[in-house]
């Protein structure tokens, strides 16, 4: 794990600049003479000036176009040429200048433009055509700020939990329901009631409603109360410890924190609190991961993107649950328009690559083209900067712009990310699902939040993530490296030798006492039946494991397996075991029928002794194969197929399919040294050896059968811990 130190993306430092000098743009807006603008930049740190006077800019223009003014760029180079010189002047600054002449019903001459700015003429041509009527900073007015007990509409104010330029949250008490909320009042009303109030699931945060106040005129969008603070908080609570005491126990600490600045009593006896307090500091951050994931899921089911994952809008529960706030339903018109950097600089570290050129005014990808793969892309940013207290990617030197700003963004997208030593399966489980979410190309992440939860709910369970992920250079990883037929085919073939081995000494010796005269017919016909029987055993175990092959092959590319892949592979076992005994049960019949053409003198009983002897042997070819490549399919390659996607929605019911084929396939093995017994009793003194050692390997082959059986049984369970999972962490570790 990397140290958890970082060097601040440029622009995060620069907000904190902007919001104040926003709130103090408020009452003066629009301003008379530009000069006005240089007493609320005095103080703004050089390297952050430019960046903060083109958003102050944009804002000042488009509050002159509320009140009827028209007001271009050139009204403030008159006064910070110095600051903002003709050729740095960004585009952005250039479009939202044209997109409030557009909205005024003007139609913006191209020409005009690239006669003013020459160096962005090749790029401002395509945006006369196309264009967002949105503003952020459109009709702002100061927020008042609520006093405390002071009443609001319903709502009693009780404390103020966080605020910003556009928007401040309270504490509250709704008095009709008697209940605390958080409140957030602001100027504008969004979308985001209707699109949220329809959400109810234990990892997003539940929206009431929203109201409008008329005075002071503000919207009052009221939701759940989360006392645990933010992930925010927590991960900058995590960086001040030292790496080697990371564990679940901080995220517990850091919520007690909050809860003590809130004055609320952290609850006693909780079972996740207690569980989560355990954990590593790996499991907590998977377990963390696992909880967003799925209330990313239960909202892209509903149709409903987040579009702005960041630990700033992600709260803690008193338990430490987990729970996502703030969805941005409304991410249009952000392309470099007023307003974009205050509300959303602090999230282009959290942005995907899609995302963040929907935010380029120089892209044509529009917002409306984001997926749920974007969504994914930020959370997986969150749980890296979680996990190792750094974000993956780090950017030096000071940003001009809002454009440049995006755009360095998306440079760092496509570095590679920076490579942390593991040492164990659960960190490896973490850190290779956390590079798949990261992955530049929407279609290399996860194809959904249920597929992300699943791929990350194996870190809460180390053995199983052995299964999945086996140590390097272990027989786990060895086997699985080999080629398919390589182990498949041994283990198919060999008990099937070994059995014609014995049937074949064990009848040969009857034949020799009781025939001697039709030695010669019988060994031609064993050499017939085994000649032509193997061969065909041979190809259509070969048949049946090419899907098998086929789907090993694609795991190794990442690749998904198809549903026909999964079940064969689960059904290898069994197939191979049905080609055996099919062929054995043939050879039992051909055997004796054979006999009693050629020897006049073959007996029923002679023919019931052989056939007995035929089950003893297909009985060992028939369940070991069974067992034995069950056992490879279930430990080595199931994991192997279904690591890319961590989900299969037939699990359930092929598992309890294999485990009722085992009980009856060690019936079979526990039936066939009885059967071997029964010949021992009814045969001469020259055939015990054999069959003695026959009842010897046969009952050493019951209790391998049985060792068989209870593994794939043990490890099916674990199985269904992540693929039929259990929400509650404290039930992952008690299983």
């Amino acid at each position: 794990m990397e140290e958890a130190t970082e060097k601040t993306v440029p622009v995060d430092p620069s907000l904190k600049w902007l919001e104040d000098c926003l709130v103090g743009l408020d009452p003066i807006a629009p301003v008379q003479n530009a000069e006005q603008l240089r007493g609320l930049l005095g103080r703004v740190p050089s390297e952050s000036r430019q960046l903060i006077l083109v958003e102050v800019i944009k804002c000042d223009m488009a509050a002159a176009a509320e009140v009827g003014m028209r007001r271009g760029i050139d009204f403030y180079l008159s006064e910070f040429g110095d600051w903002l010189p003709e050729e740095q002047i960004p585009l952005d600054l250039v479009l939202e200048e044209l997109q409030l002449r557009r909205e005024a019903g003007e139609e913006p001459d191209l020409e005009e433009y690239r006669l003013r700015f020459p160096g962005l003429a090749s790029t401002i041509g395509r945006f006369l055509a196309v264009g967002e009527a949105t503003s952020q900073c459109a009709q702002r007015t100061p927020l008042p700020e609520f006093v405390l007990h002071q009443i609001v509409d319903d709502f009693q104010i009780l404390g103020v939990l966080g605020q910003g330029a556009f928007a401040r949250v309270y504490l509250a008490r709704q008095e009709s329901m008697h209940r605390l909320v958080a409140l957030k009042a602001s100027v504008h009303g969004s979308d985001e009631p209707q699109a949220l109030s329809q959400l109810d699931h234990p990892n997003v945060v539940r929206v009431y409603d929203q109201r409008t106040c008329l005075s002071p005129a503000l919207r009052l969008l009221y939701m759940q109360y989360v006392p645990g603070g933010t992930l925010a908080e927590c991960i900058e609570y995590v960086r001040g410890i030292p790496v080697p005491h990371w564990s679940g126990q901080l995220i517990v600490d850091s919520v007690d924190r909050s809860l003590v600045s809130a004055g609320q009593i952290a609850p006693e006896g909780s079972p996740t609190r207690q569980a989560l307090s355990t954990h590593d500091w790996p499991t907590a951050v998977a377990w963390i991961g696992v909880q967003l994931a799925e209330g990313l899921a239960y909202a892209h089911a509903h149709g409903v993107l987040h579009r702005d994952v960041k630990p700033a809008n992600i709260l803690l529960s008193t338990d430490g649950v987990p729970k996502l706030a703030d969805f941005n339903v409304s991410f249009s018109g952000i392309a470099g328009r007023a307003g974009a950097a205050v509300n959303f600089g602090g999230s282009l570290a959290y942005m995907s690559p899609e995302q963040l050129r929907s935010a380029d005014p120089t892209d044509p990808t529009a917002a409306e083209q984001l997926d749920n793969r974007s969504d994914l892309f930020s959370l997986g940013v969150v749980l890296w900067e979680l996990y190792h207290g750094a974000r993956p990617w780090k950017t030096e030197g000071a940003v001009l712009s809002w454009q440049a700003a995006v755009q360095a963004q998306l440079a760092l997208r496509q570095a590679p990310l920076p490579n942390v030593p593991i040492e164990n399966a659960v960190g490896r489980v973490l850190d290779r699902t956390l590079r798949r979410a990261l992955s530049f190309s929407p279609d290399q992440r996860p194809k959904n939040g249920g597929e992300l939860a699943g791929a990350l709910r194996l870190a809460l369970y180390p053995e199983v993530a052995e299964r999945f992920d086996p140590p390097p250079r272990s027989l786990a990883q060895r086997l699985g490296s080999l080629p398919v037929h390589f182990l498949v085919v041994p283990l198919a073939l060999l008990p099937n030798v070994a059995a014609a081995i014995f049937n074949y000494i064990y009848n040969a010796s009857q034949f020799m006492l009781k025939y001697p005269e039709f030695w010669t017919q019988f060994e031609r016909l064993s050499l017939i039946v085994n000649g032509v029987l193997f061969p065909i055993g041979v190809g259509l175990t070969l048949w049946r494991m090419q899907p098998v092959a086929a789907a090993v092959r694609k795991a190794a590319q990442a690749e998904p397996p198809d549903g026909l892949q999964v079940a064969a592979t689960w059904n290898l076992g069994h197939a191979v075991a049905v080609i055996s005994g099919s062929l054995w049960v043939f050879a039992g019949l051909l055997f004796p029928i054979v006999l009693f053409f050629i020897n006049e003198r073959f007996r029923w009983a002679d023919a019931v002794q052989f056939f007995i002897s035929l089950v003893v042997s297909g009985g060992v070819a028939i369940t070991y194969p069974f067992f034995g490549l069950s056992l490879l399919s279930v430990l080595i390659y199931y994991p192997k197929l279904i690591r890319p996607i961590m989900s299969d929605p037939d699990f359930a019911r092929i598992r309890d399919l294999i485990l009722r084929r085992c009980r009856r396939y060690l019936a079979l093995a526990a039936i066939t040294p009885l059967l071997a017994l029964a010949l021992l009793v009814l045969q001469a003194e020259s055939s015990r050896a054999v069959l003695l050692a026959t009842i010897g390997t046969t009952a050493l082959g019951l209790a391998l059968s049985f060792w068989a059986y209870q593994t794939i049984d043990e490890t099916a369970r674990q199985l269904s811990a992540v693929l039929a999972p259990s929400h509650s962490l404290a039930r992952a570790r008690s299983e």
